[in-house]
């Protein structure tokens, strides 16, 4: 039996990657000089895959809490 499931970890993996990039666009869009309407589509972004990866860290401490619970 895997600690974290394997499409949990992918999961993962996939949203630490895409906030990655998000935040290298939010960076740029706001260097631009007309950043404006671009800097704050990233931004919405970056939040949106935030809210998802934190989420998805709730999941996996719900894993291993009840894997802890298990073990005693």
């Amino acid at each position: 039996m895997d600690v974290i499931p394997g499409n949990l970890a992918a999961a993962a993996a996939a949203a630490r990657e895409r906030l990655s990039s998000l935040a290298e666009k939010t960076a740029a869009a706001g260097a631009a000089p007309a950043g404006g309407a671009g800097a704050q589509a990233a931004m919405a972004g970056a939040a949106s895959a935030a809210i998802f990866a934190d989420a998805l860290l709730g999941a996996m401490r719900a894993r291993l809490a009840e894997l802890k619970g298990v073990s005693k």
